[in-house]
């Protein structure tokens, strides 16, 4: 995982946590975003179930609510997650 990829995780955390939008989704994907930063910071292997958490909760995210997903948390959270699969596909 790159050091970039680790900005971006943080930055949309932050983001998520200052922001006022409540989705039944959004903790379970805040949850695997902190566990991947977990392993960056313990220089582990971000391994495939965590990945694949990310991504469903994603999916939920997206089925259950359109215009969460075109707004700007819906952005940076994808966003953050393409990041994320490039990075461990990449490395």
């Amino acid at each position: 995982m790159t050091k970039s990829l680790r900005f971006e995780l943080l930055d949309t955390l932050s983001y998520l946590r200052d922001s006022d939008v409540q989705h039944p989704y959004l903790p379970d994907i805040v949850h695997c975003m902190e566990e991947m930063l977990k392993c960056f910071d313990g220089d582990q292997l971000i391994n495939k179930d965590q990945i694949n958490k990310l991504v469903l909760s994603l999916d939920r995210l997206l089925s259950d609510d359109y215009e969460l997903y075109k707004s700007e948390v819906g952005v940076k959270v994808i966003n953050a997650i393409s990041e994320t699969l490039k990075a461990t596909k990449d490395g």
